[in-house]
């Protein structure tokens, strides 16, 4: 398949509202181009079709394709430009997810960038259909942006030019509603396009809302945050009046949000071996237990309590409070919720008490008894497990009745160490049977 007399179709590149894009091949001067094809519908004027020609040739950016020529095919037109290798904006965060802060600053400075030049030219131009879909990544990580079968000149706008072709989700509310637009309504695309890089949500699936940011992901900026609020306001004059502002306060936030986010990462640490500290000591009183010491006279259970509370006001304090349950029904995800360290932190105890529960009923025959031991004044010693106790005279052992059933008889090994002549002492003791009350001594 050709169009015109030298250009051969290799593959669709895309289909939108606005035309279908070609990969083709010039013959004469051997290199691969873009054609985009777009039919003269009844009522439209060949004007309209020829109006991204026009913005093309008078704009000059290295982030905007390149117009060869154009030409008509019967009710068809044809404009060929260079090819961009790469993939959308809307493919890359498919494939890559929600972008790091970082990375989609870099993005969104990038495009403001291109939006910045159209729209302070002597002849102000506007895009009119901003989306992650007419963004490109090329293969050298380039911004690029694309499809200007909406765009127009804010002197020219014309009644016909009212209610331009609009993306639900990414067109401002006043193009949604059939009224002229200008470079305010790129500046709300613009800000629904960098919220959708921070956080992957796409406001044109289910359920069709877009979240405060960081609703989304509380790591993320306040500041940043409040520069997509004042972009994706509904009124036009409570938004940014100027794309200069909002790459001002960008890049303002960003460097501010270095130091802020470094202070963010030390809290989550603190945090952290908080958490962590309190799941030692646990595990700590735990093993005390199973050796018999009595909860209540076990340290390591109270500085588990203490550092749990701790975790947990800090969690609350410091790194915000727990915000009621945003869980919401998605199409694919069947629910998604916000994470928070809370719930693990319970989530673990809970767990934890379980185990203790679970071990104290599957004990088996040659499990460690928890045994009591006193010295010959009746002082009760702490015992850990693999620790030696020195000893002088002799001792008492004391082990729960529980730890035997009613009527089986039991063995019960002692080994006593002598450092001195490194020789070990083995005492078995045989219970034949269980009281039905009282400790079983020895």
């Amino acid at each position: 398949m050709y169009i015109g007399e030298k250009y051969e179709v290799l593959e669709i590149l895309g289909k939108g509202g606005s035309g279908i894009v070609y990969k083709v091949f010039d013959t004469k001067l051997q290199r691969i181009l873009a054609v985009k094809e777009s039919v003269l519908k009844q009522g439209e004027l060949k004007e309209e079709k020829e109006r991204e020609v026009e913005v093309l040739k008078s704009c000059f950016h290295p982030s905007l394709p390149i117009v060869i020529e154009n030409f008509w095919q019967e009710n068809i037109h044809y404009m060929v430009m260079e090819y961009m290798e790469g993939v959308t904006l809307k493919e890359y965060v498919e494939k890559q997810g929600s972008l790091s802060q970082e990375e989609a600053i870099r993005i969104g400075l990038a495009i403001g960038e291109i939006l910045l030049y159209l729209h302070t030219r002597n002849q102000p131009v506007f895009h009119g259909d901003l989306k992650p879909q007419n963004i490109m990544i090329t293969q050298e990580g380039q911004v690029r942006l694309i499809d200007f079968g909406t765009a127009g000149k804010v002197d020219e706008i014309l009644p016909e030019r009212k209610g331009i072709q609009a993306t639900f989700g990414y067109a401002a509310p006043e193009q949604l509603k059939g009224k002229a637009v200008d470079c305010q309504s790129d500046i709300y695309s613009y800000g629904a396009v960098l919220h959708y890089l921070l956080t992957g949500e796409d406001t044109q699936k289910p359920p069709y809302m877009r979240r405060k940011l960081r609703e989304c992901n509380y790591a993320l900026s306040g500041g940043l945050e409040r520069v997509l609020n004042r972009c994706l306001k509904e009124e036009t004059e409570k938004r940014y009046q100027s794309m200069e502002r909002v790459l001002e306060d960008l890049r303002k936030y960003r460097n501010k949000d270095r130091v802020e986010r470094f202070f963010w990462q030390v809290k989550q640490v603190v945090g952290t071996l908080l958490f962590l500290a309190s799941a030692g000591f646990f595990y700590e009183a735990f093993e005390k237990w199973q050796l018999g010491i009595a909860l209540l006279d076990n340290e390591a259970l109270f500085l588990s309590g203490v550092f749990g509370l701790l975790a947990f006001f800090w969690r609350i304090c410091i790194l915000g409070k727990i915000r009621e349950n945003t869980a919401y029904h998605l199409e694919k995800n069947i629910w998604k919720t916000q994470k928070q360290g809370i719930g693990l932190f319970l989530s673990l105890f809970c767990l934890g008490i379980l185990g203790l529960g679970m071990g104290a009923s599957a004990k088996s025959e040659n499990s460690v008894l928890p045994v009591t031991i006193y010295d010959d004044a009746g002082r009760k010693l702490l015992v850990q497990e693999n620790t030696e106790i020195p000893l002088k005279g002799g001792f008492r052992m004391e082990i729960p009745e529980e730890c035997f059933e009613v009527g089986k008889p039991y063995e019960i090994t002692v080994i006593l160490s002598e450092p001195m002549s490194e020789k070990d002492r083995v005492r078995q003791f045989k219970v034949l049977e269980r009281k039905e009350k009282g400790q079983i001594v020895y």
